[in-house]
């Protein structure tokens, strides 16, 4: 018996190749993506804070700092995420109820999202939602895609 188990483990590499995990399962591999996100989240956070500092004339001026400071435009949504605590279940929620939430504006047939700041009353045309599915990974800000920058885009820029 023993030695029939010993004929088990005494395989060549093709046979290896074979029965052996190669790379990484995809369960390890979401962790360890996980895992690193705090190490980057930490690093960032001065900057981001700064950015949200500076941004002092209108809402929109956010975006041009974003860019400016060369800030990868999900790491900013993470760190927004991360402040309001409003993760993939909030937003895919918000995303089927988008209709119920936003008015549609006629005239552009839009959806709009009005609201003060500073004591001034602003409105901003959705371009791109609602989606199909609105989730952590569709906004690059999941463990496996944040690690990747991300350039602000109009899907981004509503949500920030």
């Amino acid at each position: 018996m023993a030695n029939k188990n010993l004929k088990k483990y005494k395989r060549n590499i093709n046979e290896l190749r074979d029965v052996a995990a190669i790379w990484w399962p995809e369960e390890l591999r979401a962790e360890s993506a996980t895992a690193s996100i705090i190490p980057i989240l930490l690093k960032t956070q001065d900057q981001f804070i700064s950015i949200l500092t500076l941004c002092d004339q209108t809402p929109e001026q956010v975006f041009d700092l974003i860019s400016a400071a060369k800030f990868s435009a999900n790491l900013f949504l993470k760190h927004l995420v991360i402040l309001a605590d409003y993760g993939g279940e909030p937003l895919s929620r918000l995303n089927k109820n988008f209709q119920n939430v936003f008015p549609l504006n006629h005239p552009d047939n839009r959806f709009i999202m009005e609201f003060s700041w500073r004591e001034k009353d602003y409105s901003y045309n959705f371009k791109q939602l609602p989606v199909k599915t609105l989730n952590n990974r569709k906004l690059g800000i999941d463990g496996t895609t944040l690690i990747k920058e991300q350039s602000l885009d109009d899907l981004k820029k509503i949500l920030l």
